[in-house]
C-alpha cells in the first residue's frame, strides 16, 4: 500500500513551515527553510524535496502565505485605479471623520495605496434601497474612461460605485466595458466582494484586494504549475483569515481573504490544542521572525470580526485601514525575532517594523545583516546558539558586537544591558498586544492561559506570563511549525453578507419573506461553490446569523442564529439574544430601545478529509539516557542581572515525568523554550511544557 502524506506549508517572512503526517503511521515530520523572498513558491519545493515527499504522495495539502500581507506592508502591489461614483472618488482618503486621537492635529493617515490620478468618477447615481437615481450611460462615460485606462496603464482596478451593495447593475456594467477593451487589466467589484452598507469601509477592503490580487493570482499560478508539474494529484487548499480553507482560483480572486492566513492556522491549531488539555479559554502568543500576533480563544473557538483594521497603531482606532470581511480577530505588530532594533537621536530605543528577514537576516546568522535585531539580543544572552536542532549555528560574537556598536555606544550601557533593554522592550510591546486582544474587549487576560509559538514565541512565554500575571504558559510540541500544523485542521469555508436595514418592529409578514429568500440565495450561492470545488451535500454545513444594533447607533453586533431560527427567523429570540451579547461586550443593555437588523450573513463550510492526532509517543526512560546527559552555558538573566550556569535540555529526549525549576533552556529542531529561575516546567500528557511561576 502507497503511503500518503497531508502537508501543511506556512510561508512566512523569515522561515517557511512545512508540517507532514503520514497517513499509515501517524507520524509528523516537521521541516524549516528559510523563505525565498523573490520567489516565495521556490523555497516549498525545495523543502519538499528535501524531505523526500514525492508531490504523488500527497493525498492532503493546505497552504498559508505571508505574500497578501507583505505586499502591502511593502507597497510592492499592482498599479491600481479606482473608478468611483461621480464626485466620490476621494472616499478612500476622506476616511471617516473620526480622528484617532482628538488631540492630535498632525495624526498621520494610513497609507494610500491609488494617487488620486488613478482614480476616475462615473456620471451615475444609485439610491441606498437599489433605485437608479440617474442611470449610466455606457455609451457616453465609454470614450473619456477608456482615455483614463490607456493614459494611466493600470494593472487592476477596484470598482466601488455608491450604494452598489442594493443594486450592482452599474458596476456589472463597467466591468463589462472594460473587459472587452482591457481583458488583462484584473478587476475588483465591491457590490461583488463586500455587498454591504459602508462606503468608505467597502471602498478600502475592495482597494485593497485589487492591490495584491495580481501578485497574488501569480504565486498561486506558479506554486500549483510547480507542484503539479513534479506530480500532485489532489487540489491545493489555501487558508483564509477566518479560520477556513478556500480553493486557488477562490483565492486568486479574493485575495483579502487570505492576508492573515498563517495566523488564522495558528489560532485554529490552539484552539483545538486548548480543547485537548482542557483549557478552553487560552490567549495565543504566535511570535515569529517578523511579526508577534496574539488572539483569544474562548470556550474553545477564536473569537472572530468583521470589522478589521489592517496597520492600526495600538488603542488608536481609525489609525489603520479597515476591512470588512470575516476573520479571526488578530492583533499584530511588527516586532519578530528579525526585527531590527535602533537608537533615535533623541537616544530612545526602537524595535521594529523593519525586519531583516531571510535574506540577510539577523547579524548572527553570518550573511551580511548588519543591523541588531531581537534575535541577535537572545543570542547575545545565551537563550539561542543555533538554530534548526543545531543545523543553524549563530555567531554570537557578531551579535554582541553589532549591539554594542548600535545599541551599547549609544546609550553607554553594556552590551548585555543592551540586550537585556531590547527585550524588555520587546515583552512590553508583546504585553500590550495581549491587553488589546483581551482588556480592550472587554476581557481580563488573567483568566486565561497563554500558548505561546511561533520560532521565538517560547523565548518570550514565560515574561509575558510574569508581566501579565497569567496561570501558565503551554508550549506545545513543534512551536515553530504550530501554524503549519493548524493547517491540517480545517474546512473549507465561504461567507456571504448581504444589507437588509430594517427595525425588528418591521419585521412581520413581506419583511420576513425578504430575509428567508435573502437567507435562501445566499446559502444556494455558497454551497454552489463547494459543490463546485467536488464536496458532497452531506459535508456541508450552514450558519447564519445576523448583523444587529439600537437604533441610532453606528455599529453593530453579528449574532448567531439558533438552529431553531435557520427555517424561521424568531424575532423575539433574535433581540433578547442581541441584548445578551451587547450586555457581555459592553456591560450594558437597552432592553427598552428598539433594535434593527443591518445586515444578514451566511457561512457554509465543507468538511475535508482530516487525520486525527495521537498523542506522541514516549519511549521508556531506559532507551533515554541522554535527558541526564545534558549539557550546560552560560545565560544572562534580567531577573538576577548576571550569568547564570544554566542546564540545556534537547526537548525529544524529556521524558512525560519531566519536572523542574528554573533556569533551564529546552532546545528542538523548530523552537527554543526558556525557563527563566523563577520559573518552573513540567510536561504533560500530551507532551506540551507547562510554564508556571514559581
Amino acid at each position: 500500500m502507497q503511503t500518503g502524506f497531508y502537508v501543511g506549508i506556512d510561508v512566512g517572512g523569515t522561515f517557511t513551515d512545512i508540517t507532514c503526517i503520514n497517513e499509515s503511521t501517524n507520524e509528523f515530520l516537521h521541516l524549516k527553510t528559510m523563505t525565498t523572498g523573490a520567489d516565495p513558491a521556490q523555497a516549498v519545493i525545495a523543502t519538499l524535496a528535501s524531505a523526500g515527499i514525492k508531490p504523488a504522495e500527497i493525498v492532503f495539502l493546505n497552504h498559508g502565505t505571508t505574500v497578501g500581507i507583505n505586499t502591502l506592508l511593502e507597497h510592492k502591489g499592482a498599479k491600481t485605479g479606482i473608478i468611483a461614483t461621480k464626485g466620490f472618488r476621494d472616499f478612500i482618503e476622506l476616511r471617516r471623520g473620526a480622528r484617532t486621537h482628538v488631540l492630535d492635529p498632525l495624526m498621520d493617515k494610513p497609507p494610500s495605496f491609488v494617487p488620486r490620478r488613478q482614480r476616475f468618477g462615473i456620471d451615475e447615481r444609485i439610491a441606498s434601497d437599489g433605485a437608479v437615481i440617474k442611470s449610466l450611460n455606457a455609451q457616453g462615460c465609454s470614450d473619456s474612461l477608456i482615455t483614463f485606462l490607456q493614459e494611466q496603464k493600470l494593472e487592476s482596478i477596484a470598482i466601488c460605485l455608491l450604494n452598489s451593495y442594493a443594486n450592482n447593475e452599474h458596476e456589472q456594467i463597467i466591468q463589462t466595458l472594460i473587459k472587452k477593451h482591457f481583458p488583462q487589466i484584473s478587476l475588483t467589484l465591491s457590490s461583488t466582494l463586500v455587498p454591504e452598507i459602508g462606503e468608505y469601509e467597502r471602498t478600502s477592503t475592495t482597494t485593497l484586494n485589487a492591490y495584491i490580487q495580481p501578485t497574488i493570482s501569480t504565486y498561486l499560478s506558479k506554486l500549483s504549475e510547480r507542484i503539479e508539474k513534479a506530480g500532485l494529484k489532489v487540489p491545493i487548499h489555501i487558508m483564509q483569515s477566518n479560520g477556513g480553507a478556500m480553493t486557488t482560483s477562490e483565492a486568486s480572486d479574493r485575495p483579502i481573504h487570505i492576508l492573515e492566513s498563517g495566523p488564522a492556522a495558528g489560532a485554529i491549531a490552539a484552539a483545538q490544542l486548548a480543547t485537548s488539555c482542557g483549557s478552553p479559554n487560552v490567549i495565543t502568543l504566535d511570535m515569529g521572525g517578523t511579526t508577534t500576533k496574539s488572539s483569544v480563544i474562548e470556550n474553545g473557538a477564536p473569537l472572530s470580526t468583521t470589522e478589521y483594521e489592517l496597520f492600526k497603531s495600538n488603542n488608536r482606532p481609525g489609525s489603520g485601514l479597515p476591512l470588512r470581511v470575516p476573520m479571526i480577530d488578530i492583533v499584530e505588530i511588527g516586532a519578530g525575532g528579525g526585527s531590527i532594533v535602533r537608537v533615535d537621536a533623541m537616544k530612545q530605543l526602537h524595535i521594529g517594523p523593519q525586519s531583516a528577514g531571510s535574506n540577510p537576516g539577523p547579524v548572527c546568522y553570518g550573511q551580511g545583516g548588519n543591523y541588531p535585531t531581537i534575535t541577535d539580543a537572545n543570542a547575545a544572552l545565551g537563550r539561542v546558539h543555533s538554530l534548526l536542532g543545531g543545523s543553524m549555528p549563530l555567531d554570537i560574537d557578531m551579535a554582541k558586537r553589532a549591539l554594542s556598536r548600535d545599541i551599547g555606544t549609544a546609550l553607554a550601557i553594556s552590551c548585555e544591558e543592551a540586550a537585556s533593554g531590547v527585550l524588555e522592550i520587546a515583552d512590553a510591546k508583546t504585553a500590550d498586544v495581549i491587553r488589546e486582544v483581551t482588556i480592550s474587549r472587554g476581557r481580563d487576560p488573567r483568566d486565561f492561559d497563554l500558548i505561546a509559538f511561533g520560532g521565538a514565541g517560547p523565548l518570550q512565554a514565560a515574561s509575558v506570563v510574569r508581566e501579565l500575571d497569567l496561570r501558565k504558559a503551554i508550549i506545545p510540541l513543534a512551536p515553530g511549525n504550530f501554524s503549519a500544523i493548524g493547517l491540517l485542521s480545517t474546512n473549507l469555508m465561504y461567507d456571504s453578507v448581504s444589507t437588509y436595514i430594517i427595525r425588528t418592529s418591521a419585521c412581520s409578514g413581506t419583511s420576513l419573506t425578504k430575509i428567508t429568500s435573502t437567507f435562501d440565495q445566499m446559502k444556494s450561492e455558497l454551497t454552489g461553490r463547494l459543490l463546485d470545488a467536488g464536496l458532497k451535500t452531506t459535508e456541508i454545513l450552514v450558519e447564519k446569523m445576523v448583523d444587529m444594533r439600537y437604533v441610532g447607533q453606528f455599529h453593530s453586533l453579528t449574532v448567531p442564529l439558533s438552529s431553531l431560527d435557520t427555517q424561521a427567523l424568531d424575532v423575539e429570540n433574535l433581540i433578547q439574544n442581541f441584548h445578551h451579547e451587547h450586555q457581555r461586550l459592553f456591560t450594558y443593555m437597552c432592553p427598552e430601545d428598539e433594535c434593527e437588523i443591518v445586515n444578514l450573513r451566511v457561512r457554509v463550510t465543507g468538511l475535508l478529509p482530516h487525520i486525527s492526532f495521537k498523542s506522541p509517543i514516549y519511549k521508556p526512560k531506559a532507551n533515554r539516557a541522554s535527558q541526564n546527559s545534558r549539557t550546560t552555558r552560560l545565560v544572562y538573566f534580567r531577573e538576577v542581572m548576571k550569568e547564570v550556569q544554566t542546564p540545556v535540555f534537547i526537548r525529544e529526549t524529556l521524558d512525560r515525568d519531566f519536572n523542574l525549576q528554573g533556569p533551564a533552556i529546552i532546545e528542538e529542531h523548530t523552537s527554543t523554550t526558556l525557563v527563566p529561575p523563577d520559573f518552573s516546567v513540567s510536561i504533560d500528557n500530551l507532551g506540551n511544557l507547562i510554564l508556571k511561576k514559581a
